[in-house]
């Protein structure tokens, strides 16, 4: 059995033939990486916005972290990329949202598409 090498992060993921390594690897979900389907990015949903504030406190209260929307895991591990989209308007309300809601506030936040 050959020895796959799993690339150190943190990645770029400036495009998404960078999330593709995500999958390629099989990258495990742990306290710097979450993978999220489009579905739980709906900010109109009061459950679905706790559960990301809960999560972006969490990773701000450590060293950080990614939050991946359209990749799917089992096990948590990375296993597919989903297409989605989310639009200008839907990232600058969760922009402020996070901006307004994590405390103390965090300026590092940011949200790429």
């Amino acid at each position: 059995m050959q020895k796959r090498l799993v690339p150190k992060l943190p990645l770029t993921f400036n495009n998404e033939i960078d999330i593709n390594k995500l999958i390629e690897y099989k990258v495990k979900e742990d306290i710097h990486i979450a993978f999220r389907n489009f579905g739980e990015l709906d900010i109109t949903n009061n459950k679905k916005l706790q559960s990301l504030l809960m999560l972006v406190s969490a990773m701000c209260n450590t060293a950080g972290g990614m939050i991946f929307y359209g990749v799917d895991s089992q096990r948590n591990r990375a296993t597919s990329l989903k297409s989605g989209s989310i639009s200008v308007g839907e990232i600058e309300k969760l922009q402020y949202i996070l901006k307004t809601e994590i405390q103390p506030s965090r300026e590092a936040i940011e949200i790429y598409t």
